[in-house]
Parts: C-alpha cells; sequence; structure tokens
C-alpha cells in the first residue's frame, strides 16, 4: 500500500495510522478471508474479532495502531456495537463509511471481494448504506445457500446462481440476495433487516415482494422485529394474524414461521410466501439452520 495519503484525509482528520485501520476494518467488511492463527476467518463465517486480532492477518501491529483506533472511535468514525452477539468497538457509523469511500478508493481493487465485478466501484462493495451487522447478514447468507443441496448442482460442482444485491427488471434494488433452485424448488429472495425504526418501510418491502416469483427469506436483528412488522401487517390489515404476537421474546423463530403460515393459510386460503430467521440464527446454525426451515415450511404449506 502506498503512504500517500488522499486530499480528503485531511477533512476526516485522518492520517497514516487511521488509514491503516481503516484498510484493516474495510478488508474484513467486504468478505475477504483473512488468516488468523493457520485459520480462515471471513465476515460470512465467523464472529467478529477484537481488532488487535484482524490486525494479525495484516503486515502493521495493533500497537502502534491503538491510539489511532481511540482516535477514529473519538471522531465518531468507528463505534461500539453488538454484532451478531459479540460487541466490537470497530464498527464503521455513517460518517465513516463515507470517510472510508473517500480516502480508500486509490486501493479498491486490493479491498475487492470476489463477487465483486471488476467494474464496480470501491472501496465498499453493495449496498452503501449497509452497516456491520446488515453485511455480516447478506454475507452469511450468501455463503450458507452456496452449499444447500438445492440450490448446488451436483454435476457441475457449483451453486445454480447467487447474487449480492441484485436489481429488478426496472434496474431498482430489491432482495439483498438472490438465491436460484433447481426445477423443483421456488427460488428464493433473501432480505436483511437490522433497524424496526421504520416499520412503514418494512410494510412497503413486503408488499413489493408479494408479487414476485419467489420465497422471501427475512433474516432479522432480532426476532422482536419480525414480531412488530407483522404485528404492523395485522393493524392495517394487510395479513390477519390468528391473535398478534406479545412478549416478543418468548417467541422462538421456528414458533413465529409456524404463526405466520397458519394465519396464511387461515385467513388469506394460501401458503404464505414469507419465512422468517435471525442474522445470529443463520450465522450459528448454517446450512442445518436451512434445511430444517425449509422442510418445516414445505410440511406446512
Amino acid at each position: 500500500m502506498s503512504e500517500k495519503l488522499p486530499s480528503q484525509a485531511q477533512f476526516w482528520g485522518i492520517r497514516e495510522r487511521e488509514m491503516h485501520v481503516l484498510m484493516v476494518i474495510t478488508h474484513w467488511f467486504n468478505g475477504n478471508h483473512l488468516t488468523i492463527r493457520d485459520e480462515k476467518r471471513q465476515l460470512g463465517t465467523h464472529y467478529e474479532l477484537p481488532l488487535e486480532d484482524l490486525f494479525r492477518a495484516h503486515e502493521w501491529d495493533y500497537e502502534s495502531h491503538q491510539q489511532a483506533h481511540e482516535r477514529l472511535l473519538s471522531n465518531d468514525l468507528l463505534k461500539e456495537e453488538y454484532v451478531a452477539r459479540r460487541k466490537i468497538d470497530w464498527s464503521p457509523t455513517e460518517q465513516g463509511r463515507q470517510a472510508i469511500r473517500d480516502c480508500l478508493k486509490p486501493w479498491s481493487d486490493q479491498l475487492r471481494p470476489w463477487w465483486a465485478d471488476e467494474d464496480e466501484s470501491g472501496p465498499l462493495f453493495g449496498d452503501p448504506n449497509e452497516g456491520t451487522l446488515h453485511r455480516k447478514g447478506v454475507e452469511t447468507a450468501a455463503l450458507v445457500f452456496s452449499g444447500v443441496s438445492w440450490a448446488y448442482d451436483i454435476g457441475t460442482g457449483r451453486s445454480y446462481g447467487i447474487e449480492r444485491y441484485p436489481e429488478d427488471e426496472r434496474g431498482e434494488a430489491c432482495h439483498d440476495v438472490h438465491i436460484r433452485t433447481n426445477e423443483h424448488t421456488t427460488n428464493v429472495g433473501i432480505e436483511v433487516v437490522t433497524s424496526s425504526k421504520n416499520l412503514g418501510h418494512l410494510v412497503s418491502k413486503w408488499h413489493r415482494y408479494q408479487d414476485r416469483d419467489r420465497r422471501t427469506l427475512w433474516l432479522f436483528d432480532r426476532r422482536e422485529t419480525a414480531c412488530r412488522l407483522w404485528n404492523k401487517l395485522d393493524a392495517r390489515g394487510d395479513f390477519y394474524l390468528d391473535g398478534r404476537f406479545t412478549d416478543y421474546g418468548n417467541w422462538s423463530a421456528k414458533a413465529t414461521n409456524r404463526k405466520i403460515w397458519r394465519s396464511s393459510q387461515e385467513f388469506r386460503g394460501e401458503p404464505a410466501g414469507d419465512l422468517v430467521q435471525t442474522v445470529t440464527g443463520l450465522l450459528e446454525g448454517r446450512a442445518n439452520t436451512i434445511h430444517e426451515l425449509f422442510e418445516d415450511y414445505h410440511s406446512r404449506n
């Protein structure tokens, strides 16, 4: 990496060591492999690590960058947050992601994940507005589904097709991930939801996906968000539930799904096109979670 700082770095108060910190974070954030203690790790397969451990995969040492890390936190370019039940202190804020786009663009090719097109500009790849948990949900879903039997062609040894951040026929963003399956199974769209602040926006997305020729797997930050969305749909008369969700913490993903599916059969007279899970649940359960979820769905719809 050239040590010459882009002109935008001065605006953000970023010096050489801050640049190194952001490079380490962005490499992980984009879903690239890191080898740490002889083990390959990446965003979609492992829990987040402390920043000092992420540094082990790079040429720089964390000790000489600790103060730069603290300055990035103080300047609100990084923040503390929980990601899949792990607390980290290096998650890029909205301002931090803009600083990364402004300052790390010359190193986009070094930071490019394998799935990104060559003509796609970096240094962040994917949805420009997504935070760490959303990025993790997308990457985890794409990697898990790449090995699911009905989305994998044994003959060619490859998946039928996995597209991150696809666009619809109008060139507009739709699901976060599209999964193409075999001829006996309906294609799947995956929508990662990491905030319940704007339920109206989620309702609009739900309506939009009802017209798609694929089932939607919703990956939520927590089960409470799923319960709140379907309660909102019920209150609006868009999707009637056989009793609204209460005591959100008592609802497992399995119980939530079965209530949604049962309600669709009872009040709509048709199978539901939606399945629910959490980012953490998928990260921890991997392919077994998907197999059990879809087997349960097909046995009840």
